[in-house]
Parts: structure tokens; C-alpha cells; sequence
């Protein structure tokens, strides 16, 4: 026994006689491995780093919007995911701006109307009338198909930008989005896991990894299934998930985990937040998968009995409504558990909550939402996106989350007329949701199975030219952009299409406001009909953005109309300047000389204008009265 005892006593002095460094070194062997393997994926230009940010364009560094590829960081297997709109916001915010930042989802981004018909938009057109002098910005970070792992993952590089507050509508992509728990795009069912992976991002091993996960889990799923139909097709991995099943509570903890994060991320840095609770169509959207589950009955059974209780009981009705939207297999729209989410955090937080819901259906007949306010299952009407701006900008007000100043008197009439009149949706605008809608509802989950050759529009009115270029756009043929360009050069070449043409510029100049070409355009037009009076706002907007021999010749000529020679003499004298032979600018501008009796000056302007076009109307009159003048001294 003692030789035993001896024989591991000595092993056991000769496991402690290792170096120090043994551990190290293998320590450092995995260290080492994935070092060289991120070194060695980066010089193979594996993967890549999307900044959150970018300059709007070259030539306006000064306003950034959010990259329009941040995409690819949560959609990395789909060759086309959704892009965010260059809403743009200044690089550097001055103590006059007013800075609102919104997250969410299509709904947020205004789909199928897009940027120009966004709850957003509404906010930021009435604070702007409310608050003269300042720079309002309300930054829609809105975009389809993402879950709240995007918000989350957005959440940090927003309180980089200062805002003043955030507005949040989400919840209705917990399952599908990006990420989700449902969702074809999917890296596992595992918070944690996820929300590093996001934040490791930024590292080529993080990408590696992540891909070869999601192509472990898309192994099995048919290839052209995956990657044909529309972005909501694509989206869907569990087409079945039952009420109350194991994955459906895996997804509203994920809501609730996320969204309580988002929340103490933007408490903790001190920034206000304004919640919504969400809208779907109840009353005239039957659920898309329907069947019995255990004990629960199918959801289409519930739908047909609520339109029965809808003509003697509308309280139950709808009741019944809600209840077939649950049982909905196909978790396309939120539950009433996730806004029952949105008001416990918001009470938790001590966070105002937009009652969007309540608010639809006291808009509604019955007291129900259905079609007269929503386009589809969950994606509001035009008018529905501006009821809803008008609800977050009366809890912005009531809230005192505006700018710390006194708001411009209006009554509530008046306020509503300025707020209809700077609306900028046109009918190319409606022309282009009717489409994408009904581009939408030939393919599935509205039909059994989307064609096979994909879906194009082609023009109900082939006459009509807003209804060709809609479906050119829809069509993905032509840029948004482009479309509204096109019609207004049309419309500008019908004997009565001024005002349309005028109204397509209108819609540009709204959600371009750093761009002076729309601007520009909408200040001739109003010149050519004569319309001083509403061109002279444009005209002082163009000239503060670019000082040109246009703006000042025109506020010159006007404010000369309005009887203010002394005035219009400096925008004269900057017209001159910048194009001096410019013969209308040149015959006003010796007009307003010479009745400010600067007649020497007045003399060689006109001179110079006859030198060019000898017939100018009026010339040679005025010129006699010049020389009136210096010969009797008056």
C-alpha cells in the first residue's frame, strides 16, 4: 500500500511541476484560431460592416438618414430585403431643431402609401405649422417585415442623435418579421442568443456563423418556396401557430423582453417615449388559416358567427371579431396580448399610450374596424395614417413633448384646414397603393398559392397617365421619385393640368425639402398663372436655399408689384450680379431705381436692357422718364 501511496503521490507532484504558461498557451489556442480566421475572412472580403448612417447624398453631407443596405444585417438570406426611406435629419442639430425619431414596422413606414402618407409626416406637418422658426424633424425608421430584434438593435445608435422623442408602433411582426420566432429568417428561438449575434455583428466570424445557422435551419425548406412571392410569402416559416401554443408564448416573450429593453435603454438616457397600442381589420378580414385545434374551435367558424351576432348584438359581435382574429393560425396580425403589453409597459415606464385601437373604432360603423378604415388585414387608409399622426401629435401637446416654447395660436378648425392644405398625397399616390394592394391580394396568404410567374399590374385606364406610370412603379419599372417628375411634365403640357402638375411637385417639395428642384418648379408655375401672391413663400424658401438670379429677380418683381421699391432694389442688384442680361429683371429693376430717384443708376439699367432687345416693351418709355428726371433734377 505504501508503494501505491507513493507512486500518486509522485504523479501528483508531477501534474503541479507544469509551467504557468502550459494554461495560458491553451488558453490562447482558441484566441488565436478565431483571430486568424476574422483576419483571414476579412482579407477574403467575407461579409461586411453596414453603418447605421449615411450622408444623404454627395451633395448633402449635412443631413444623414439611416443606410438604406442596414437591411442586410437582418434579412442576410434574402437578395432583395426592405429598405428604409432616405427620410433625412442635420448631421449636426442645432438649439432650433426638434428632433423625433419613429420605430416600427410597414405599418410605420406608411404602406402602401409610403413616406409622404406616414403618420410621421402628419406629426411633422402640424408641429411645423404650430412651431414657426423651428426645425421639426420626425426620422421614420419604419420598414416591412422586421420584429422588434431590429427595433432593439436600432435602439442605441438613435440615442446617439439626440432626439427629443420617440414615437413607437409595433408589434404586429412578432412572429414573421426578421428574426421572429416564426420567421424563415431565423437564428433560433433564444433571446440572448440573438441579441448578441446583432450586436457581434460587426465581426466576419459572428456573419460566418450566423449563415451557416441559417442555412442549417433552411435545409429541408423547397428552394423556389423560399425565395419567390412576395416579401410577405418569403417571411413565413410556421404557417401554424395555434393560441396559446408552446411557440406562440415563445413570441410574445419575445415582444415583451425586447420591448422592455428598447424602454430602459431610452429611459435610462433620459428620453421621452410615446407608445401606440395597434389596429387590425377585425370586421371584414376572414382568417387566413382556419382549423380546429384541441379544444379551441377554428377561426373561421368564430368569423362567420360574429357576422350572424354583428345584426342583433354589435358588443358581442365584436368580441366574437377578436376571437377569430386569435384563433388565426397565420400570426400575420398582433393579438390582443401584445397590446396588452404595449399598456403594461407603458404604465410601467410611465409612458404615454396612443389608444389607436379605441380611436379606429370609434371612426367605425359599429363600433368595429373593417375596410372604410384599413386597406388589408392590419395597414390603415390613408385618412386612418393621418388620424392616427393627429392622435400622437394631441398626446405630443399634452404631454408638453414639443418644443419648450408658446405654440402658435390656432383654432382648431383653422388648424385642421392648414394641416388638410399642406397634404401631400397625390392621385399617382393612390394609384400606386390601389396597386400594390391588389398586387398583394392575388398572391398568398389572401389566395391558396401565388401564380408561378409572379405578378405584374398592368393599367385599369390606359388613358390615363398617373394610372400608367403607377403600375411602372408598382411594377418596380420606375422609381417613386421619377413617377411624380414624369406626371408633372405631363400635366404641365395640358391646357388645364397646371394645378395637377403644380400638386405633383407639392408632394416632391414635402419629403424633399433640402432639394430645390421641386421648389423651383412650383414657383414657375405659380409665376406663369399669375399667382404671385402663393408663389412668393417658394420664391423666399429657394432663395434661402441657393441666392440664384431666379429667386431674387422674382421677390424682386413682386415685392417692386407690391409697392416696396426700396425692398426689391438688393434682390435686384444679387439678380444682376449673378445673370445681367436678364431683360425682365433688368427693365423692374430700373423701374424700382427710378422711383427710389436713383436716376443715374436707373439710367444705365436700362440702357443695358435696350442694348440687349432694343423693343423691349416699355424700355424707351422708361427711359424718357429717366432722363426727365436728371434734366429737371427730380
Amino acid at each position: 500500500m505504501s508503494k501505491v501511496s507513493s507512486a500518486s503521490k509522485e504523479n501528483s507532484e508531477e501534474k503541479k511541476s507544469y509551467p504557468f504558461y502550459f494554461n495560458l498557451i491553451a488558453l490562447a489556442i482558441p484566441i488565436v484560431f478565431f483571430f486568424i480566421l476574422e483576419f483571414s475572412l476579412r482579407i477574403a472580403n467575407y461579409g461586411e460592416v453596414v453603418p447605421y448612417w449615411e450622408p444623404l447624398s454627395p451633395d448633402f453631407q449635412e443631413y444623414l438618414v439611416l443606410n438604406d443596405e442596414i437591411s442586410k444585417k437582418y434579412f442576410n438570406n434574402l437578395a432583395n430585403g426592405p429598405t428604409p426611406w432616405p427620410d433625412p435629419f442635420l448631421k449636426e442639430k442645432t438649439d432650433k431643431t426638434f428632433r423625433i425619431f419613429v420605430l416600427g414596422e410597414s405599418s410605420a413606414a406608411g404602406y402602401p402609401y409610403d413616406l409622404n402618407a406616414t403618420f410621421s409626416q402628419e406629426i411633422e406637418r402640424r408641429l411645423t405649422l404650430l412651431y414657426p422658426g423651428w426645425n421639426i424633424e420626425v426620422v421614420n425608421t419604419g420598414m416591412s417585415a422586421i420584429s422588434s430584434y431590429t427595433l432593439l438593435d436600432l435602439t442605441d445608435p438613435i440615442i446617439e442623435q439626440k432626439p427629443d422623442a420617440i414615437l413607437i408602433y409595433t408589434g404586429h411582426n412578432e412572429y414573421y418579421g426578421a428574426l421572429g420566432v416564426g420567421s424563415s429568417i431565423s437564428i433560433g428561438n433564444m433571446r440572448w442568443i440573438v441579441k448578441w449575434t446583432l450586436k457581434l455583428e460587426q465581426y466576419r466570424t459572428v456573419q460566418l456563423v450566423r449563415n451557416f445557422l441559417a442555412w442549417i435551419m433552411s435545409v429541408g425548406v423547397d428552394e423556389m418556396e423560399a425565395k419567390t412571392g412576395t416579401l410577405m410569402e418569403q417571411m413565413v416559416k410556421e404557417q401554424s401557430i395555434p393560441f396559446h401554443s408552446p411557440l406562440y408564448e415563445t413570441g410574445i416573450n419575445q415582444f415583451r423582453g425586447n420591448m422592455t429593453d428598447i424602454l430602459s435603454k431610452f429611459k435610462e438616457a433620459g428620453i421621452p417615449v410615446v407608445l401606440s397600442r395597434l389596429v387590425s381589420n377585425l370586421k371584414d378580414m376572414p382568417p387566413f388559416i382556419s382549423e380546429k385545434v384541441d379544444s379551441l374551435p377554428a377561426a373561421n367558424d368564430v368569423f362567420l358567427q360574429a357576422g350572424k351576432t354583428l345584426l342583433t348584438d354589435s358588443v358581442k359581435a365584436k368580441t366574437e371579431f377578436i376571437r377569430a382574429r386569435e384563433l388565426d393560425l397565420l400570426r400575420f396580425r398582433a393579438s390582443e396580448d401584445v397590446n396588452d403589453i404595449i399598456s403594461e409597459l407603458g404604465q410601467e415606464f410611465g409612458y404615454p399610450v396612443v389608444q389607436a385601437d379605441s380611436l379606429f373604432a370609434s371612426k367605425s360603423q359599429y363600433g368595429i374596424v373593417g375596410n372604410s378604415l384599413m386597406v388589408d388585414h392590419l395597414h390603415p387608409i390613408a385618412s386612418g395614417y393621418r388620424l392616427l399622426g393627429e392622435e400622437f401629435t394631441r398626446i405630443l401637446l399634452e404631454k408638453k413633448l414639443v418644443p419648450p416654447v408658446t405654440p402658435r395660436a390656432f383654432s382648431q378648425a383653422e388648424f385642421n384646414n392648414l394641416a388638410d392644405r399642406a397634404y401631400p398625397l397625390s392621385n399617382l399616390d393612390s394609384l400606386i397603393a390601389y396597386y400594390k394592394i391588389k398586387k398583394l391580394k392575388m398572391s398568398w396568404p389572401f389566395v391558396k398559392k401565388s401564380p408561378d410567374s409572379g405578378l405584374r399590374m398592368d393599367p385599369e385606364n390606359p388613358k390615363d397617365p398617373a394610372d400608367v406610370l403607377a403600375t411602372k412603379v408598382v411594377n418596380n419599372q420606375l422609381g417613386w421619385e421619377e413617377a411624380h417628375v414624369q406626371l408633372a411634365k405631363i400635366y404641365e403640357g395640358f391646357p388645364d393640368g397646371k394645378e395637377q402638375a403644380i400638386k405633383q411637385w407639392r408632394v416632391l417639395w414635402s419629403l424633399f425639402r433640402f432639394n430645390d428642384s421641386p421648389v423651383r418648379m412650383i414657383s414657375q408655375l405659380l409665376i406663369n398663372r399669375g399667382d404671385f401672391s402663393e408663389a412668393y413663400p417658394y420664391l423666399v424658401r429657394l432663395h434661402e436655399m441657393t441666392n440664384d438670379a431666379f429667386s431674387n429677380k422674382w421677390l424682386g418683381i413682386i415685392l417692386l408689384a407690391k409697392g416696396d421699391a426700396r425692398q426689391s432694389i438688393p434682390y435686384f442688384e444679387q439678380s444682376y450680379v449673378k445673370e445681367p442680361a436678364d431683360t425682365q429683371m433688368l427693365y423692374n429693376y430700373a423701374g424700382a431705381l427710378m422711383i427710389q430717384r436713383n436716376n443715374l443708376k436707373a439710367l444705365e439699367i436700362i440702357e443695358a436692357c435696350l442694348k440687349i432687345d432694343p423693343k423691349f416693351p416699355d424700355a424707351e418709355s422708361v427711359k424718357s422718364q429717366v432722363l426727365a428726371s436728371l434734366k429737371t433734377g427730380k
